[in-house]
């Protein structure tokens, strides 16, 4: 097995990152001459890298989405756009062998496919490094005023990912999540390797300008919301905030549906939503334990009334003995409990 390589110090990874904003530049600057194509839908794919598709879908509200969607239909009514289209302009491809991958322009690609558009304008690109397409897709979606916290968040792993030479996201994510680790006592050394790369992705962290690697761990959380929550973020139904509460009390699909309905009318402040799912839907529950147990306790009574109507002598020293065992049992838990 090749030895695993050693991440490169915090002013190489800089360098790096130089690099590419540079290889971007002279890209973009040549794009005005490049040739427009009309490329069939089903022949454009997924960026890759290493056989692993990176996170392509930056998602738009359903409602920002449409309103692209109507504004690309208006366009096309008379012709306009490019090759009358109604997209003003190209999406970004890379030719990567045989395949065409998307660089820029998702949504775009979406919207028109909702439409049914059989051929897509398309600017292709050759001898784009896999590294140059990745940095170009994640800069851009960091770089987004309206980006949603769930695709923010992939969008700043896959950003870390690339710049300081991580296998992969879990890789990354379970990097920064032993850095927390670390900084709040949970473990207590690092090697040196560790200590170099938490330099580097802290560096990378600084110039994206929004969290420090601890802060930027505890964002991670969003990661592991339910499908619904994620969704709901994404559509600005509700906030981070809400979800990550909705999401440590509530598991079951049916109730999370409708407490999303209910905070997105009533616009409830945290509290009062943590409020709200302990009355409506935790304190049933709690209720209904209560209810099986003076249930349980009851049962308990009848039997021990009815042993006694037994004809059977021995059913009856049988029923008496367990009767007494469950008894004693079950006096032995109270005393633990009180």
């Amino acid at each position: 097995m090749p030895p695993k390589p050693k991440p490169e110090r915090a002013s190489y990874i800089g360098n790096q990152i130089e690099q590419f904003e540079q290889q971007q530049q002279a890209l973009t600057e040549n794009l005005n001459f490049q040739k427009i194509e009309l490329i069939e839908r089903n022949k454009i794919q997924d960026l890759t890298y290493n056989g692993h598709t990176m996170h392509n879908r930056i998602s738009y509200s359903k409602l920002v989405f449409l309103e692209l969607v109507e504004s690309i239909k208006e366009i096309s009514k008379n012709g306009g756009g490019i090759c009358g289209t109604g997209l003003l302009n190209p999406i970004m491809l890379r030719r990567n062998g045989s395949r065409l991958e998307i660089i820029h322009g998702r949504n775009r690609l979406d919207a028109l496919t909702y439409i049914n558009a059989e051929n897509i304008p398309c600017v292709v690109c050759d001898n784009i490094s896999a590294e140059l397409a990745r940095y170009m897709r994640t800069s851009e979606n960091i770089n987004r005023d309206n980006l949603n916290p769930f695709d923010e968040t992939l969008s700043i792993l896959e950003y870390i990912q690339i710049s300081c030479g991580f296998a992969n996201l879990d890789a990354v994510k379970s990097f920064i999540n032993k850095i927390k680790n670390f900084s709040t006592g949970k473990i207590s050394t690092l090697s040196n390797e560790e200590i170099l790369l938490n330099g580097n992705v802290s560096a990378v962290l600084k110039k994206i300008g929004k969290y420090d690697i601890t802060t930027f761990a505890n964002r991670l959380s969003i990661l592991n919301l339910n499908e619904k929550l994620v969704q709901a973020i994404k559509d600005e139904r509700i906030d981070y905030t809400r979800a990550k509460i909705i999401n440590s009390k509530l598991k079951d699909e049916e109730k999370i549906i409708k407490i999303i309905d209910y905070v997105e009318k009533n616009k409830l402040s945290s509290k009062k939503l943590s409020e709200y799912i302990e009355e409506e839907f935790l304190m049933t529950n709690k209720n209904k334990k209560d209810e099986d147990v003076f249930s349980f306790i009851n049962d308990i009574k009848d039997v021990r009334k009815k042993i006694s109507s037994i004809k059977d002598k021995e059913k009856q020293a049988f029923v008496n003995e367990k009767m007494q065992e469950i008894e004693k049992l079950y006096s032995l838990i109270k005393e633990q409990i009180n």
